[in-house]
């Protein structure tokens, strides 16, 4: 005879949770059989505790295997979820009740969970400045929180595994203007087979089950906001769901703006004429970024970028031996002159074993950094393909945001955009450096032809002809070439 059953646990999911009507819709469509969902809401729908309920009914009660769920960063991520909590004070992962609980691990963020069917799914949340923990997964659900700060890259490592499992992804977020979040909505809304939600305060009600009925952000909560001295630009992007605006805080989002409107951000070729310059960001446990750059008159031409993390130096030495450029000067940064413990050589000597002697870039506050880059933009042009992530960088990267003064702190967030920021920093101070006087040199340089034959001694001035009347303006302008 089969065992009697002592004890019966009901488990209602999802738990601690009612679906207000907007909320709803969501749910609704993904229940439907939806694979791709867009949520552009306001700052404080729920938009995370929405689609965190979600996934854990999902895992559970849908197919057995692992969710991912992505934020901007590792820290973020513990921060908002892992550790956070709700306006109620209700901790986030509350909602996943305890009797399902099969393991937790601190370290990677990851829960185990029990199903009904005695299989079990993986929970983990994972920040993309570290996108080397997912190679090799199979993941058939993802959510991308705040996507329009994350690494974009993430999405791209991770389409393709869906595609093939069939699995579902999630994308929540509020506008940080034109950038890959304005690009995907624009890709979602023209999709029937996504479903699309964009929610201002005036859309969105407290109206589930024993709520009033109110408005989530109601005009005064607003205007609040307006009277502590939050930027109007950002109250339009938190509460009002624009794109138009450019991300609030921005290092480099006036000179990006101009350079796509002058067109300077287009697709490009390496002029074999011109050597081929690359500025590095080095990390240690973390990315290493490398910008390739030609000087082509006082016009700096960005043909290239690479990036990769968990890799050393030969690695990167083949990725520059691959590319097959004519290379000039190789920049680095101060603390490549660190030694390494492990080998007792710093990273300049082991560079320079394997090939590559760089040129040390001097040492500066971040702040001059950023404003080196910020003078060099108006006179650079930059690959739309081969550097599409460092524009999706450049573009990011931004001052800290302090919630509680309603004021940008002076310092840069650090996250996936960092790496590829400092190294175009690096390469800015290089340029500067070089061109010190530049304008002055040019005006009191004059150009000659050599004319000669090839034995006689171009000390001999006589072989020389004078090119009159040759300025800067003789050379043509970059959009020519």
């Amino acid at each position: 005879m089969p065992a009697e059953v002592r004890h019966v646990v009901e488990l209602k999911l999802p738990h601690l949770f009612d679906w207000r009507s907007y909320q709803a819709e969501f749910w609704n469509a993904m229940r439907a059989g939806c694979l791709r969902a867009a949520l552009v809401w306001h700052r404080r729908a729920g938009k995370d505790l929405t689609v965190l309920n979600w996934t854990i009914h999902q895992a559970v009660l849908g197919r057995p295997g692992t969710y991912f769920y992505f934020f901007p960063t590792y820290n973020q991520g513990r921060k908002i979820l892992w550790d956070g909590m709700d306006a109620r004070g209700i901790p986030f992962l509350a909602r996943i009740p305890r009797e399902l609980i099969g393991g937790k691990n601190e370290t990677e963020m990851q829960i185990t969970l029990r199903r009904p069917d005695g299989q079990h799914s993986i929970f983990q949340i994972i920040g993309t400045d570290k996108m080397d923990s997912i190679v090799g997964t199979n993941p058939i659900g993802c959510v991308y929180s705040e996507y329009s700060l994350q690494n974009p890259r993430a999405w791209n490592l991770t389409r393709p595994i869906l595609a093939e499992n069939g699995g579902w992804a999630a994308f929540v977020y509020t506008p940080r203007g034109k950038n890959w979040g304005w690009d995907l909505w624009k890709v979602a809304t023209s999709d029937p087979s996504w479903f699309t939600s964009l929610k201002t305060v005036d859309d969105t009600r407290r109206d589930a089950a024993g709520e009033s009925g109110e408005r989530v952000v109601p005009p005064d909560a607003v205007e609040a906001e307006r009277r502590a001295g939050m930027p109007e630009e950002l109250i339009q992007q938190e509460f009002y769901c624009s794109f138009e605006g450019a991300l609030v805080g921005a290092y480099y989002a006036d000179q990006i703006k101009q350079m796509r409107e002058q067109g300077r951000i287009r697709p490009l070729s390496v002029d074999p004429i011109y050597p081929v310059e690359t500025a590095w960001d080095l990390g240690v446990d973390d990315e290493t970024a490398i910008v390739f750059t030609q000087q082509r008159g006082d016009w700096l031409y960005w043909v290239d970028f690479y990036a990769n993390s968990g890799a050393g130096l030969e690695h990167y030495a083949a990725v520059l031996r691959e590319k097959r450029y004519y290379y000039g000067a190789h920049y680095g940064p101060h603390d490549i002159k660190v030694r390494d413990f492990s080998t007792g050589n710093t990273r300049l000597q082991h560079a320079q074993a394997l090939g590559i002697n760089f040129r040390i870039v001097p040492k500066l506050r971040v702040e001059d950094r950023i404003q080196a880059l910020r003078r060099l933009l108006p006179r650079s042009i930059i690959c739309s393909e081969k550097c599409a992530r460092l524009v999706d960088a450049l573009s990011t990267y931004r001052r800290e945001f302090d919630e509680e003064t309603q004021t940008f702190r002076n310092q840069p967030v650090h996250d996936w955009a960092s790496h590829p920021a400092d190294a175009a920093g690096y390469r800015a101070i290089a340029y500067h450096e070089q061109t010190v006087g530049e304008g002055q040199r040019w005006a009191d340089t004059r150009y000659r032809v050599w004319a000669g034959p090839a034995e006689q001694d171009e000390a001999d001035g006589s072989a020389w002809s004078p090119l009159r009347g040759l300025d800067r303006a003789t050379f043509g302008s970059p959009f020519d070439r």
